[in-house]
């Protein structure tokens, strides 16, 4: 199996050494050492990269080929005369050079994994284990290892930054709060927002509410995956939102057949408003333990704008010898990184510790975008208006101060924005003839 391109990274090289001073420029923006799986092209690229950071220019091919530090392989490729690269086909050049880099890595992986699955006696073997190390094989030849600069002058290539400045349709998705969305646009794209709240503190219904809102007042696709509710719980809790009708009584199916016929009704609209857009929205309930890697590759094909992960500490970890703050905070992590190579916004939903902090694990506080977080007493439970913490907002105005202020009802599994008057009041609790009406307009529906 080939898994390496020598002519290919000959070329580069000669290059390297050979070509003029724009073209190794263009060239050391997008070579990274992984690029390299021959033997003497590696030894004389680290060279290379040894001279620059000295501040040294780099010699030409024939020159560099005198090197007594090198091997007799990488002298004798030096001295040969090869062809350079055309500066228009360093980019096709670069894919293809990573296209090997992956292979290398899936070869030797695998190679790796199949010697350890032969070697060892059937007691020795922990299946669970193998499969990680597959999916982090996976994930990391997945990864392009291609490096981009931003530049402006002499080798300008920023006006494509500058054009997704200016369109407004890729930045950012608003939330449907109210409060936050005036301020800060919504939640930007490649961004990982943590919701943290004391335990039964509304945490599924606030998320719940943030992907119905997405779904039928922006139009994009929506994933939310729960971890501790199968699907018809789930949808239980969505119908409640969306139809006013208390949970309780979906729940323990104490409903009425003219409630039972509104729901129906409700669930039209609600598919014809993703149908008219082209857009889902999905309820993930795994059967099974899945580690974050599992779950990603479950939705990936959907192109989610959306992901939702209700709860963190569920998801099973990808090694066992971790300890559970590492386990949470390598999650987080790779959250952020799938937000951002995905252009698409993750959610994950965790506990609040009696500090007020992310439960097990600072780490997931530090990878965050943005944290909402709040504690469910007594107060609330008095008023139902929850004061919401803007912990951390990177890149965007709203910082710690003032919390947002929500007005929850769990009947509904709803979390809408408080009214001066319902601030002030000392009950936020509806009326009988409130609960008949629809949260969405018929336009939105």
């Amino acid at each position: 199996m080939k898994v390496v391109s020598p002519v290919l990274e000959k070329k580069v090289v000669h290059s390297l050494c050979n070509g003029s001073t724009k073209l190794k420029s263009k060239l050391l923006r997008k070579m990274t050492p992984k690029h390299f799986g021959y033997p003497p092209t590696k030894e004389i690229y680290k060279k290379i990269m040894t001279l620059i950071k000295k501040g040294k220019k780099i010699p030409k091919a024939k020159v560099l080929s005198e090197d007594i530090t090198f091997s007799e392989e990488a002298q004798l490729l030096l001295s040969k005369k090869v062809p350079i690269l055309k500066s228009s086909d360093i980019d096709t050049v670069v894919t293809s050079l990573d296209d090997y880099r992956k292979l290398r890595l899936l070869y030797r992986g695998m190679k790796k994994t199949i010697t350890y699955l032969k070697g060892s006696s059937e007691d020795e073997k922990d299946v669970d284990e193998v499969l990680s190390n597959v999916e982090k094989i996976i994930g990391e030849a997945r990864q392009s290892s291609l490096v981009h600069l931003s530049h402006a002058g002499a080798n300008d290539n920023s006006k494509v930054n500058l054009k997704r400045i200016l369109d407004k349709d890729i930045t950012f998705i608003p939330t449907g709060i109210q409060q936050f969305d005036d301020v800060n646009g919504g939640l930007f794209r490649g961004s990982l927002l943590t919701i943290a709240a004391s335990s039964s503190g509304g945490k599924t219904a606030l998320a719940l509410q943030l992907a119905i809102n997405a779904y039928i007042k922006q139009g994009i696709n929506v994933c939310y995956i729960s971890l501790e509710m199968d699907e018809d719980e789930l949808w239980a809790r969505t119908y409640a939102n969306l139809c006013r009708i208390d949970h309780d009584i979906i729940k323990l199916k104490r409903f009425t057949a003219k409630q039972a016929n509104y729901m129906k009704k409700v669930r039209e609209k609600f598919v014809e408003v993703g149908k008219k857009r082209g857009k889902t929205f999905t309820l993930f309930c795994p059967q099974h333990d899945m580690t974050y890697s599992e779950l990603m590759l479950q939705v990936e094909p959907y192109n989610y704008d959306m992901i939702i992960l209700d709860y963190v500490n569920l998801v099973k970890p990808d090694s066992f010898s971790m300890q559970q703050a590492q386990q949470l905070g390598d999650l987080a992590r790779q959250g952020k990184l799938y937000a951002s190579s995905h252009n698409c916004i993750s959610v994950f939903l965790a506990q609040l510790n009696k500090e007020d902090d992310v439960k097990y694990s600072g780490a997931i506080f530090e990878h965050s975008t943005m944290v909402w977080k709040w504690r469910y007493g007594d107060k609330a439970r008095e008023t139902h208006i929850v004061d919401v913490q803007v912990a951390k907002a990177r890149n965007q105005r709203v910082q710690i101060n003032p919390p947002l202020k929500l007005k929850e009802e769990f009947q509904f599994m709803s979390f809408t924005d408080a009214s001066d008057a319902e601030i002030d009041s000392s009950s936020g609790v509806r009326t009988a003839s409130d609960s008949d009406k629809m949260e969405y307009d018929e336009d939105d529906l």
